[in-house]
């Protein structure tokens, strides 16, 4: 590559950054579907299942308020960068601000729709399990 682009260190560092960056990004989603995010559970053992269940959609409800948050924070930073098509100031001097910003609020949606889901879910379980009480 060195040969072939003439001094990559220029761009491949950046490159790699805005490519591991945007991979965590969009992976929020999937973890949320997954229910595979990073847990505190401590408190969630000692609880009842039934409480289990109650405390879960509480995190779920907290986890949709946090997203909608970021898109409402991130919208105008996102909309900013791409109008100015804002660059990284570096000596390859990419867009990537430009791209990344706004991906921040498009994958803050996808996340807000799936914590949504799982609201969803989480409530019915509890009915689910009242009405079986």
């Amino acid at each position: 590559m060195r040969y072939l682009f003439n001094a990559p260190t220029l761009w491949v560092f950046e490159l790699s950054v805005a490519l591991s960056a945007a991979a965590i990004i969009t992976s929020g989603s999937l973890v949320l579907q997954q229910r595979d995010h990073i847990a505190i559970t401590v408190v969630h053992e000692f609880l009842s299942p039934s409480w289990r269940k109650r405390l879960d959609v509480f995190v779920s409800l907290f986890g949709f308020a946090v997203c909608a948050a970021i898109i409402w924070a991130g919208y105008s930073f996102g909309l900013t960068a791409l109008d100015n098509w804002e660059t990284t100031g570096s000596g390859w001097n990419a867009p990537i601000p430009a791209l990344l910003k706004p991906l921040i609020s498009i994958s803050a949606v996808l996340m807000t729709l799936q914590a949504m889901c799982n609201v969803i879910h989480d409530i019915r379980l509890v009915q689910t399990e009242e009405e079986e009480a």
